[in-house]
């Protein structure tokens, strides 16, 4: 059977969404018995999760053919000349669709066979702007076996992921806590450059999660803190529009910093008082989760490979 090769570079030297989803993908097609690798350079190193040896495959290493090459949005150059291969585009951020475009600007220069899509707000956006490159929407997941949390009570806790917006995370602590002084002892908990265990341990004691994304193509930690039982306060905008609503968490549009600390003060209360509007956006948050389930995801996977390898 061919090989499903994913590119992994050198790795990811800090825990990152994307790179979380290509291992994800590489486990749940070797499960199913396909030859599935990650392609590495030399030092390859993942501070996300240990990856064995033998899902390795040496970028030196010639491919063969009938292999098929799923390359990602973030570093076009690594695609290979000639078509030994079957190429294929893999997009978890549309807002890095640019950066490293073959000098032409034109993906179809590729001759990719397709786009891979990590969630409807990609698909639409890459559809409509490259529309001679066939998309297929393949969702994300939460990992269950790390991520599920129970409905019971918790004390008031604040967590933040502040990786991709470090200095708004200080200015809306700061703000929080001269706008409400009374709340100054709540504990917060600062999620950054923690494998998933340590980091799933982190949202099964918080009872509020500060979702500080930006740019996202999907955004993972919010449905993450979700599916942990932790009600979530942050900012929608981009692929956070594909999940948001009004039921499941308390959202502001990017860059409305007041009205999010306002909302912020607003889920400790709830949470500290327990009120059973509390209890609901920690309900609906938890359906939500569950439609990124992993079942459902893998099989869309392994639908989309098994379509390719005509098996």
């Amino acid at each position: 059977m061919s090989r499903v090769i994913y590119y992994g570079g050198g790795g990811s030297g800090r825990p990152s969404g994307g790179f979380g989803v290509l291992l994800q993908h590489v486990r749940w097609l070797r499960d199913a018995g396909f030859d599935s690798r990650l392609q590495v350079l030399p030092g390859f190193r993942s501070e996300f999760e240990a990856v064995p040896a033998d899902w390795l495959l040496p970028v030196a290493e010639p491919l063969e053919p009938g292999d098929h090459l799923v390359y990602p949005e973030t570093d076009l150059r690594v695609v290979p000349a000639g078509r030994t291969a079957t190429r294929w585009l893999c997009c978890h951020n549309h807002h890095f669709i640019f950066n490293r475009t073959p000098s032409s600007g034109d993906w179809s220069a590729l001759n990719p066979a397709g786009l891979l899509a990590g969630s409807r707000t990609i698909q639409r956006f890459v559809d409509r702007h490259f529309p001679e490159i066939p998309s297929t929407h393949l969702p994300c997941a939460i990992d269950e076996g790390y991520f599920q949390g129970g409905r019971g009570p918790r004390a008031p806790t604040i967590a933040v992921m502040p990786r991709k917006m470090p200095g708004e995370a200080k200015f809306i602590r700061g703000s929080f806590e001269r706008r409400f002084p009374e709340l100054v002892a709540i504990p917060w908990i600062e999620i950054d450059r923690m494998q998933r265990p340590e980091v799933a341990a982190c949202l099964a004691r918080a009872s509020i999660f500060l979702a500080l994304g930006k740019t996202e193509g999907l955004g993972l930690p919010p449905l993450e803190a979700m599916a942990s039982g932790a009600m979530v306060v942050g900012f929608a905008g981009g692929g956070v529009e594909d999940y948001a609503t009004a039921e499941n968490g308390l959202w502001s549009m990017p860059g409305e910093f007041e009205e999010l600390v306002n909302n912020l003060a607003l889920a400790v209360l709830l949470s500290r008082d327990g009120f059973a509007q509390f209890a609901r956006y920690r309900q609906a948050g938890l359906r939500t989760a569950r439609r990124y389930r992993e079942e459902k995801a893998r099989g869309a996977v392994l639908a989309f490979w098994r379509r390719q390898m005509g098996v």
